[in-house]
């Protein structure tokens, strides 16, 4: 699969959806400078880049606007690139006043199976046939494209045989991700999923690098609870 910087296959922002989304970010210019977005601007974190799932056009005109944009953040590590496009995807089809096109329908349908997602789900997610979705996965699966999904995500959003989901923390400075992807990179294996406190995964590796190793339970008497996000 192609980096995500290398593609897009959504339909372009208008003019007229450029202006509104400007226009909003005028109006609201100091709120946003002091807490961010109301909804987060939602980036995915890998030890060579980052990618912007969500929010990329706020983030161009807030530079161009000399605004902050980085005040609210939630940032995921361990999603795969598959997961990340689908993200996209769901996340901002529905938002274009241009509908996408046949071959983008496609490609959105290729995405969503790399993903995880069964057919019925695609076939609820895209609009596309049921039947043209199974072809889709069938060629995909022929040419090796489709990797060994171990869970499907179904209609409910609910994931069968689920395996480790992805690390995400809310932050509001992007010069913390770099820390976060660090603690990352450090845990491997032993980040725990789900929603993060950045520190507490800072903690965590710190712990690792030190004894060789992360013992949750110590972590758990500090007070800090794993179970919830904190905005850094």
């Amino acid at each position: 699969m192609p980096k995500p910087e290398e593609r897009d296959v959504l339909p372009e922002h208008t003019s007229a959806e450029i202006a509104a989304i400007r226009a909003g970010i005028e109006a609201d210019a100091e709120h946003i400078r002091k807490c961010g977005f109301p909804h987060p601007i939602i980036k995915a974190t890998w030890p060579d880049r980052d990618f912007v799932i969500d929010g990329r056009k706020r983030m161009e005109l807030c530079k161009d606007l000399g605004i902050p944009w980085d005040r609210n953040l939630e940032v995921y590590a361990n999603l795969s690139e598959a997961e990340c496009w689908a993200m996209r995807v769901a996340l901002n089809t529905n938002r274009r006043s241009t509908p996408p096109t046949k071959k983008q329908r496609q490609e959105h349908v290729a995405i969503f199976l790399k993903a995880g997602h069964s057919v019925r789900a695609v076939e609820k997610l895209t609009g596309v046939a049921k039947s043209t979705v199974a072809d889709i996965k069938a060629r995909l699966s022929e040419s090796g494209q489709l990797p060994k999904i171990e869970a499907t995500m179904g209609t409910d959003g609910v994931r069968r045989k689920v395996g480790n989901r992805p690390t995400v923390a809310m932050m509001r400075d992007n010069a913390k991700v770099g820390a976060f992807r660090r603690a990352m990179n450090t845990l491997g294996p032993d980040a725990p999923s789900g929603p993060r406190s950045p520190i507490l995964l800072e903690r965590m590796a710190s712990q690792k690098k030190r004894a060789g190793k992360v013992d949750c339970s110590a972590l758990k008497r500090t007070g800090v609870s794993p179970c919830w996000s904190y905005t850094a």
